[in-house]
C-alpha cells in the first residue's frame, strides 16, 4: 500500500466518527396507540363487524383463537412488567387477580365458545372487541379523538356467551 493511500485511510478513519450523528435515547414510554388491533394482528384474529362503544384505555387483554389463549395485563401493569400467560388456567388466575379491571376479549367463533366454557364465572365483566366496518385491521389506524378511551378504532360490546340449548329428542323409527 502506498504512503498516499495509507494517509487517506488514516484521515478517513479520523474524520469518520465526526460524521455520525448521535441522538439521545428516549426516556419516556412510547404511547400504545392501537393495543387491541395490534394484538389481534399478532394472534391472527379478525374480530367480527358490529357497532359498539370505544374500548377502555387500560384493560386485561384476552385473545382466544381456536383452543389457544393469550392474556396479558400490559395496558394495566405497564410494558416493563406485564402479567402474560398462554394457558387457560393462567388466564383465569390473571383475570381473578385483577378482578376490578375491565377485560377485553378478541376472539374467533371457536375461541369465544372456549372463553365461555373456561371462564364462565368472569364473562359478565368482559367486553368483546368488534370492527366498526368491513375494512381490514392492517394498516393500523387510530381514532382521531380518543378522549378517555383507547385510540384504537376497534369498539366493544358486553360479551354474550352462545346459549347451548339441550338437544331435543327427535322422532324415532320403531
Amino acid at each position: 500500500m502506498s504512503a498516499r493511500a495509507l494517509c487517506w485511510v488514516l484521515l478517513s478513519l479520523l474524520l469518520f466518527p465526526g460524521c455520525i450523528r448521535r441522538y439521545a435515547t428516549p426516556e419516556e414510554q412510547a404511547p400504545a396507540t392501537t393495543p387491541y388491533s395490534a394484538l389481534a394482528l399478532y394472534r391472527e384474529i379478525l374480530p367480527p363487524v358490529g357497532a359498539g362503544e370505544p374500548l377502555p384505555k387500560a384493560a386485561v387483554r384476552l385473545a382466544a383463537y381456536g383452543s389457544s389463549v393469550f392474556a396479558d395485563a400490559a395496558l394495566i401493569d405497564g410494558p416493563e412488567h406485564p402479567g402474560i400467560t398462554e394457558t387457560w388456567s393462567g388466564a383465569a388466575a390473571l383475570l381473578q387477580i385483577r378482578g376490578d379491571r375491565p377485560i377485553v376479549v378478541l376472539a374467533d367463533t371457536e375461541g369465544l365458545i372456549r372463553v365461555c366454557e373456561e371462564l364462565r364465572s368472569l364473562t359478565s365483566s368482559m367486553t368483546r372487541a368488534l370492527r366498526p366496518d368491513e375494512s381490514p385491521l392492517y394498516p393500523l389506524t387510530a381514532r382521531s379523538d380518543p378522549g378517555a378511551f383507547s385510540a384504537d378504532r376497534l369498539v366493544g360490546i358486553p360479551l354474550r356467551c352462545p346459549q347451548t340449548a339441550p338437544i331435543e329428542a327427535g322422532p324415532t323409527d320403531e
